[in-house]
């Protein structure tokens, strides 16, 4: 058989870059998916999204099933945070000295050698729940690494005006990946069991390292100031960060409204374990569904609300908004009869919490300097990080009391109205600070429209 000609191998290059030249007309000039390196950082964020969900599903309902207590499962949710503030004062400066690119797949590749650990002690049977904790402390220790690595590494690759697609992009595809992922989890487990859920959660993070070392062939490496590693020039250079945040308080003060997502994702966490098993009596395949209906807002929103946003002339008062319509949805949340009902108002959930996220980190990548992001990024994280397992301690000891409070004699149903209380709470200071954010830039930080436009 011959080989192809070579006036044919042109044919099929030229067809190929006809077909970019279209993709590239039809998306918006702020649109970073006329980038390759960009479609090929969504396909390989997705193959570690999804396997998250499963292991997700796999830790939660093990923990919930034995113990039968949401304030064990508060526990789990905090020791798969809390072990981070250890890390985030060294992963800032660490994140603004060396190859943001390794930093990623590194964090990556901890938590796949953590599930091939755990995986072994099934495999002998020398497994039990409480390594679930140990699990989850093991995995932390880089999870901060990865989100500020990678929040740098998108600043360093994209224009300032393709940052808010690309947030509502990331987010779109890690929480649909993830929730779907947890909703394929929750009607396999029965089948699969916690071992195949961490196997599909180890392939899926194994598959992301070895993209992340391909990417560099649209996206080159760009030199980082790798200086001294004594601790003596951490801490200067995290001073330097602290420094950088007192400059401006008003930009620190609203990226931290960031942590709303979390919060919410983590108050879902704990919650609609048991919610789905004692209020609903839905079981695994109910817990998965609800987690699939929360990740099909956030992601449904994060397509949708970058081409309604760059429309906006007001862009940062969606905050205020989304806080007080995800207070609302939770209180809505503590009265719903069916999983039907549950799972129209956990996409009501994912929504309105989607849109803070995208908008503080968009803002942090659009206002913070380059060199110094990974610092700045980790102090807002230091706080966040601090606040995040309180929260989560608080509604799931009080979901674990013997009745309700406040509007419901099930605690589980008034957990949802003591979250909505604390969204409204969060409402009162979004509006203080997005005000004085707005003030300090003027009218054009409250815009993107003409930024766009500039493009």
């Amino acid at each position: 058989m011959k080989g192809l000609t070579p006036s044919y191998r042109v044919a099929c290059w030229n067809s190929t870059k006809s077909r970019g030249h279209q993709l590239q007309n039809w998306l918006a000039p702020t649109n970073p998916l006329r980038r390759p390196g960009y479609r090929f950082f969504l396909m390989i964020s997705l193959m570690s999204a999804i396997g998250g969900g499963f292991h997700f599903v796999a830790s939660y309902w093990i923990t919930y099933t034995e113990t039968e207590s949401t304030e064990s499962v508060a526990w789990l949710s905090i020791a798969f945070w809390a072990p981070a503030l250890l890390t985030m004062p060294f992963a800032g400066v660490i994140v603004d000295r060396w190859n943001r690119r390794l930093l990623v797949a590194f964090s990556l590749a901890n938590p796949a050698l953590v599930n091939i650990g755990l995986m072994t002690l099934m495999l002998l049977g020398e497994f039990r729940s409480q390594h679930l904790y140990i699990y989850g402390v093991l995995t932390s220790t880089t999870h901060a690494l990865f989100w500020n690595a990678l929040t740098a590494y998108l600043q360093e690759h994209l224009s300032k005006e393709e940052l808010l697609h690309a947030n509502g992009i990331n987010t779109a595809l890690f929480n649909g990946g993830y929730l779907a992922g947890a909703g394929l989890a929750g009607v396999l487990y029965s089948t699969i069991g916690p071992l195949g859920a961490f196997a599909i959660d180890t392939v899926g993070l194994s598959m992301a390292v070895v993209g992340w070392f391909v990417i560099q062939r649209w996206w080159p490496d760009r030199n980082r100031d790798e200086r001294n590693s004594e601790l003596s020039g951490f801490l200067q250079e995290f001073r330097e960060g602290l420094r950088a945040v007192r400059a401006d308080l008003a930009l620190f003060g609203f990226v931290l409204l960031a942590i709303v997502p979390r919060v919410s994702a983590q108050i879902v966490n704990v919650l609609q374990v048991g919610y789905s098993k004692t209020v609903l009596g839905a079981g695994s395949a109910g817990f998965g569904f609800l987690d699939m209906a929360y990740g099909v807002g956030a992601m449904l929103c994060g397509f949708a609300f970058p081409m309604l946003a760059g429309r906006s002339r007001r862009l940062m008062m969606f905050v205020p908004v989304a806080l007080i319509s995800l207070s609302a949805v939770y209180l809505g949340m503590s009265f719903v009869p069916t999983l039907a009902v549950a799972m129209v108002v956990q996409f009501g959930i994912g929504t309105t919490a989607t849109i803070i996220g995208i908008l503080g980190h968009t803002t942090l990548q659009r206002e913070a300097p380059n060199h110094v992001i990974g610092r700045i990024m980790s102090i807002i994280q230091i706080v966040q990080y601090m606040l995040l397992p309180v929260i989560v301690w608080c509604i799931g000891s009080y979901a674990n009391l013997a009745r309700g409070r406040l509007l419901h004699e099930s605690p589980l149903r008034d957990a949802f109205v003591l979250a909505s209380l604390a969204m409204v709470v969060t409402f009162l200071y979004s509006c203080v600070i997005t005000l004085l954010f707005v003030r300090t830039r003027g009218d054009d930080a409250a815009t993107i429209s003409e930024s766009a436009e500039k493009q």
